[in-house]
């Protein structure tokens, strides 16, 4: 009964339309695998070659029969089995999707190969009719044979009739990064088939998209940055595309550059100066595309930056010669597609002297697992859990039922005031105040509630650190930080993922409080 429940407060935060898409979806995908549509076939004489800049190139490699990527390698001794789920499904999705075809070493004919062979073998694969690994498919092969100037007609054939599949079948029910990856796929398929109807589809459902998935500040809605540099390499791409394109794209490209422009900029503020991305929410490094070969391809088509205040996003950023601070007083959202989002409301990272000191936990996996659970869990992250429960409902690998609002009550150029009420239904409001000052920074933490209950603040602070605890104070080469109002302060260890497929151990404080907690991180 519980989990019936659970499926109602997930539920009734999508759109009734969304409901009814999947169905749609779900439907068009079976009648696809199991013959009742028929694909497309014919010959295709008239392809344009991409041009696109190779900068952004992928860290996913095919060398001599063997696949490495996302932590893992695989040889396939005879054939390749399509259907491989030895290393997760992520990996199998990397596999199917083609991505490797993009790297600087690949081979001309050893790219045709592995083409051919998922041709041959189409009929028995899973994903040959998955519109996200479809699009992806699409997208990493018109690259790839673009690159090398291949014109055959089998893959032609293969590919248009992918690209017919997601013209008749984008995953408009989930409203995410996925319907963007489908659009662009049409786009790129549009004018390397030099199709009229792709275009205009692929055009207007980029306008509509982009409109609902890019805030005004310029956060790509799921608040991802792996995703968000993903996108933006898109847009960088298609942009490059229109500037030789047959069809009439004035209007579109503005469209497309604006949004580069001011995703670009929140990309820009979200960067810290050491370079590196927060893995806040689903990132994870060699995913996508890197802020730097991003930030370079901008330059190269001499995009400018629109950097505008961070509002909508609900991030927050803090910096002076010391200290740098990235704080999320977001909920969990977007409402339509959370399945990113983890519950880690009013979550904080910091550099110190440009390290890394309390870090984001970030994802090693996206299997259905215990692992991915606690990567979403409250406790991973670096802010306050009640009565041993996450602030918002995350299960599953992508679902989020109860769900954590915030209210903003003050936000000056030194201090952040804020609450939210993903513990109502226990009937508890926490409020986090943050104060930065030249050499320190107060974290305030209260509770209010009429019960009795059990709080326990989390710092994740990286291991280089070395921290060693004295009398309830930690301290580091450079840091101490110190508790009051504690109760029972413990230093354990635990671990962090940089990327998928790899996890390090870090430093994890457990402070346990009643109704106040006032953390100071200060310099020594």
């Amino acid at each position: 009964m519980q989990n019936v429940f659970r499926l109602g407060r997930t539920v009734r935060h999508f759109k009734a339309a969304q409901l009814g898409n999947k169905f749609q979806y779900r439907l068009v995908k079976f009648c696809y695998d199991k013959n009742i549509i028929t694909p497309p076939k014919g010959d295709y004489p008239d392809i344009k070659f991409l041009k696109l800049l190779p900068i952004a190139y992928t860290c996913s490699v095919y060398s001599k029969g063997e696949f490495s990527f996302l932590g893992h390698k695989h040889r396939f001794e005879k054939t390749i089995d399509w259907n491989i789920k030895t290393n997760g499904t992520l990996w199998n999705i990397r596999l199917n999707s083609f991505d490797y075809l993009n790297h600087s070493q690949i081979l001309p004919d050893e790219g045709k190969q592995v083409i051919y062979s998922f041709i041959r073998d189409f009929k028995k694969n899973k994903t040959r009719f998955d519109a996200h690994c479809v699009s992806l498919r699409v997208i990493n092969a018109i690259k790839f044979v673009s690159r090398f100037q291949i014109n055959e007609s089998e893959i032609n054939a293969f590919l248009f009739s992918q690209a017919v599949y997601i013209l008749r079948n984008s995953e408009v029910h989930l409203k995410n990064n996925h319907l963007l990856e489908n659009a662009f796929a049409l786009l790129y398929a549009a004018d390397f088939f030099q199709d009229n109807a792709m275009h205009r589809f692929a055009g207007r459902m980029l306008t509509k998209e982009l409109q609902n998935q890019i805030l005004d500040d310029g956060a790509h809605f799921e608040l991802c940055p792996m995703y968000h540099l993903w996108v933006v390499n898109r847009l960088l791409e298609s942009v490059q595309i229109f500037r030789s394109s047959m069809f009439t794209v004035t209007a579109l490209n503005e469209q497309l550059t604006k949004y580069a422009s001011k995703m670009l900029g929140w990309t820009s503020q979200l960067q810290f100066d050491n370079g590196t991305l927060p893995a806040i929410n689903d990132s994870a490094a060699g995913y996508g595309p890197g802020v730097s070969a991003v930030l370079k391809l901008a330059a190269e088509l001499g995009l400018k930056l629109q950097v505008l205040p961070m509002k909508e996003s609900g991030f927050r950023k803090f910096r002076n010669r010391h200290f740098e601070m990235l704080v999320d007083i977001n909920g969990l959202t977007p409402s339509e597609a959370p399945g990113h989002s983890h519950a880690d409301t009013f979550n904080f990272v910091l550099n110190v002297f440009g390290d890394p000191f309390v870090i984001d936990t970030g994802i090693s996996t996206y299997e259905n697992s215990p692992q991915r659970l606690y990567e979403r869990s409250t406790m991973a992250h670096n802010t306050v859990v009640v009565n041993n429960k996450n602030q918002s409902e995350v299960y599953g690998s992508f679902r989020a039922g109860r769900r954590a609002s915030v209210h903003l009550i003050q936000n000056s150029g030194s201090e952040l005031k804020a609450s939210h009420n993903g513990y109502a239904y226990l009937g508890v409001k926490h409020q986090r105040t943050i104060t930065f000052e030249k050499d320190r920074i107060i974290i305030r933490d209260t509770i209010e509630s009429k019960k009795p209950v059990k709080c326990t603040a989390y710092l994740h602070i990286d291991k280089k650190n070395r921290l060693t605890e004295k009398e309830g104070s930690y301290f580091s080469k450079f840091v101490r930080i110190d508790f009051e109002h504690a109760g029972k302060s413990m230093l354990t260890e635990n671990h962090y993922a940089p990327s998928f497929g790899q996890l390090l151990p870090c430093h994890v404080i457990q402070t346990e409080f009643e109704k106040e907690l006032v953390t100071v991180i200060r310099l020594v």
